[in-house]
């Protein structure tokens, strides 16, 4: 079935990409998503992330952002000099996290921290665990309105092309990742196409599930739609309780309750 819908477009002011130095070889604003923040130093700031070549084999991300709804734009202080198209997400107490294609044959992710709402960055550093295809990728909160003291408000999810066991550079195995503790580890992943599968943004729909976008096929001969629910992803975030005990000298065995509340997939048993 054809869906229809209607389109509205505007021309965003000259100082998006304003540069007083005019220093620049050139700038792009990264494909797939920016973001509004809900909280942290700026909270409502829109933000676009964009690459920009300052020559000299310097290549940087930067913050392009509004705190009026889009009417006017602010450029940030850029970070790196190896960066290529890269993603902002909202962490659980408001740091940003910035997420980067390392345009060097890494195999790594580059991250970044801001605490400004994206006016400057810093403790750049490659992620240990997700692997790269030099990929563009997409890095989303899977819960965007819960709240600090939610549990959820730490899961992230984030798709890339890992790249194959025989070539690491050709985008194969098309991957969603979920980290449970704000983007400092992930430990469950899954690939959604094994074959070659190009950039990809995921976004959360009204109803939880997780709609996915992928230019799937060498060439990017078409741009794919697919959706799931988180738990598809097969990861379990869990928090652990138990109460406290005592025990007497020569007890050998003391019987203990140990409360599971699996916060992204409801419905993990608790045990003894």
């Amino acid at each position: 079935e054809m869906l229809t819908r209607d389109w509205s477009s505007d021309v965003c002011s000259s100082d998006l990409v304003v540069n007083p130095h005019q220093s620049d070889r050139w700038r792009f604003a990264a494909s797939g998503q920016g973001i509004q923040t809900t909280r942290g130093a700026h909270p409502g700031r829109l933000i676009q992330q964009f690459t920009v070549d300052e020559g000299w084999w310097n290549q940087r991300a930067v913050s392009v952002y509004s705190d009026d709804h889009g009417d006017t734009w602010h450029r940030g202080q850029p970070i790196g000099n190896r960066m290529d198209e890269n993603k902002v997400v909202e962490l659980s107490d408001g740091t940003l996290m910035l997420n980067s294609r390392d345009k060097e044959r890494s195999g790594k992710r580059i991250v970044a921290l801001s605490h400004d709402a994206g006016e400057t960055w810093t403790s750049e550093h490659f992620d240990p665990t997700l692997v790269d295809s030099r990929n563009n990728a997409q890095i989303i909160r899977a819960f965007p309105n819960a709240q600090p003291s939610d549990p959820r408000s730490k899961v992230l999810l984030f798709s890339n092309a890992q790249g194959a066991s025989w070539d690491q550079w050709d985008r194969h195995n098309g991957t969603i990742w979920m980290s449970c503790d704000d983007g400092q580890t992930w430990p469950f992943k899954k690939i959604f196409r094994e074959e070659n599968t190009s950039y990809s943004t995921i976004a959360v729909q009204p109803d939880g599930q997780i709609g996915l976008l992928s230019e799937d096929n060498r060439q990017s001969l078409g741009i794919y739609y697919r959706h799931f629910p988180i738990g598809w992803i097969g990861g379990v975030c869990t928090a652990l309780s138990a109460p406290a005990v005592t025990a007497e000298a020569g007890t050998k065995n003391i019987p203990v309750t140990i409360d599971v509340d699996n916060f992204v997939a409801p419905g993990a048993k608790g045990g003894s």
